[in-house]
């Protein structure tokens, strides 16, 4: 029975695929607090986890793990935290943007006629940036504005855990290939400027590849044939077909073709 990660939106599977890109899978901690927090961590309604549920590495941060041993374990009572969530599941971090909330609040005078009465009449209220008339107007705008900082921040974090982690995929999928003789070191070396590609994101589903997708295969699949096979057939990548490959290396070589006849064209 196959084994996937409970994490919401999360396909990842415990396989040789997965091994290859270095995602390792936790089961559920036996202390009750804990396995409680990772249930809300989770956001997932009506879910209650079996002895064989299981979370991938790719929802933890990279300090959360132990790998002093030969044996990559998560530091006891660390908490899943990288997710992506759709946004009726998302919510806001109640760290900094809490604390800041809160200054905010003690710091703005409550409402009053006197106040408003000591207002400058000389502001200009008719522009988008102008303040709020009143301090509960312009502390609305000041929670709003905060949420929406933290919110950024999040993503900036997630985004960069995200990086590293493709970085070491691709790494991980090479260094595969060269123990396996299926790849040199040249060709290792001259891969290494995509790494960072995310393996995982390759299009499916007949979506387009983009350019580096097609860049990257096309080097592999040149240079490393039996590498490219072993990567779409015993590894299940989502790399173009060497068919397809072939219709790229063909509109490549039109287009050269091409630019250089208008080259040689526009020298006379």
């Amino acid at each position: 029975m196959p084994d996937f990660c409970a994490a919401y939106g999360c396909s990842n599977e415990r396989g040789m695929y997965t091994k290859c890109r270095g995602i390792t899978f936790h089961r559920f901690p036996k202390d009750s607090c804990v396995k409680k927090r990772w249930e809300l961590a989770l956001r997932r309604k009506g879910f209650v986890p079996t002895k064989r549920s299981l979370l991938c590495s790719e929802h933890f941060k990279s300090d959360d793990f132990d790998s002093t041993g030969q044996t990559v374990r998560l530091r006891h009572g660390v908490i899943p935290s990288v997710f992506n969530f759709p946004s009726h599941l998302q919510k806001q971090a109640p760290s900094r943007t809490t604390k800041a909330l809160r200054r905010a609040e003690e710091s703005l005078p409550v409402d009053s006629p006197q106040h408003l009465h000591e207002a400058d009449p000389q502001v200009n209220v008719d522009h988008s940036y102008a303040l709020p008339a009143s301090p509960t107007a312009l502390k609305a705008r000041l929670i709003e504005a905060l949420a929406r900082v933290e919110s950024l921040e999040q993503e900036k974090r997630n985004s960069v855990i995200h990086e590293r982690r493709a970085k070491k995929t691709v790494h991980a999928l090479l260094e595969d290939l060269r123990q396996k003789n299926l790849l040199n070191e040249e060709l290792k070396e001259r891969l290494e400027c995509y790494s960072g590609l995310r393996v995982r994101l390759l299009a499916k589903n007949h979506q387009e590849y983009t350019k580096e997708q097609r860049e990257f295969a096309l080097t592999l699949h040149l240079h490393g044939p039996k590498a490219y096979a072993y990567m779409r057939e015993s590894l299940h990548l989502p790399l173009p077909h060497p068919h397809t490959l072939q219709r790229y290396s063909s509109l490549l070589n039109t287009l050269t073709t091409l630019v250089l006849y208008i080259t040689v064209l526009s020298g006379h």
